[in-house]
């Protein structure tokens, strides 16, 4: 009677072993396709990234910048060039990053090179014009771009940060490589009460030789 018992007991010991090894064997099964469909999701990722920058546009928009800018605050400017394929505009983008990423009170002005291009035309168009293009009418000009949607998509709420100060005016011009006469708005040896003044004065595109100021 005994012996019949242990029999009993070995054969159920035996049966749960081998549902104990089937088990496993089916989590391992589980996890292997889980782990392939990771595999898998994060390989179509990648192939969309490199879609989405690999392709034969010279220019990038500001919604992917603000990807490769926000991915590089995270992880380091090289980093977010490897992980974009930005490949031969890699250098560029590092400096372009660089720049992008300037905190204000870091002892560096802060820098918005989109804005400033969009300031850039519009100052061309209102000169073709012929309207007179005085600082403050450039800096009020400058904060209605930065309150544009899709540059605080880019550089976020930076009409608080943005000093529209006579030194940026500067470095602007120099930025846009002296592309507008300096010397138009008012006499340097003179007080500049005349800068903020649309008079005689105004900023003008650099090799007119004439400069036109409609009169109301």
């Amino acid at each position: 009677m005994v012996a019949k018992i242990t029999k009993h007991r070995r054969v159920r010991q035996a049966a749960k072993y081998e549902q104990d090894k089937l088990a496993v064997k089916r989590r391992r099964v589980r996890l292997a396709a889980k782990y392939e469909q990771a595999k898998l999701t994060a390989k179509r990722r990648q192939s969309k990234r490199k879609k989405a920058f690999t392709s034969k546009r010279s220019s990038y928009s500001i919604e992917q910048k603000k990807q490769v800018v926000a991915y590089a605050k995270s992880n380091g400017r090289n980093e977010a060039a490897r992980h974009f394929l930005l490949n031969g505009t890699s250098e560029k983008w590092t400096t372009e990053t660089r720049r992008y990423t300037m905190k204000v009170g870091s002892g560096q002005k802060a820098f918005y090179p989109e804005t400033e291009k969009k300031l850039y035309n519009w100052i061309i168009e209102q000169r073709m014009q012929g309207l007179a293009m005085t600082y403050t009418t450039a800096k009020f000009t400058m904060f209605d771009i930065l309150e544009e949607p899709e540059m605080i998509a880019l550089y976020g709420n930076s009409t608080e940060k943005f000093k529209a100060s006579f030194r940026w005016l500067t470095l602007f011009m120099k930025r846009i490589q002296k592309s507008f006469e300096f010397s138009n708005i008012f006499n340097m040896d003179e007080t500049p009460v005349w800068f903020d003044m649309a008079g005689n004065f105004t900023i003008n595109v650099i090799g007119d030789k004439t400069v036109h100021i409609h009169r109301t």
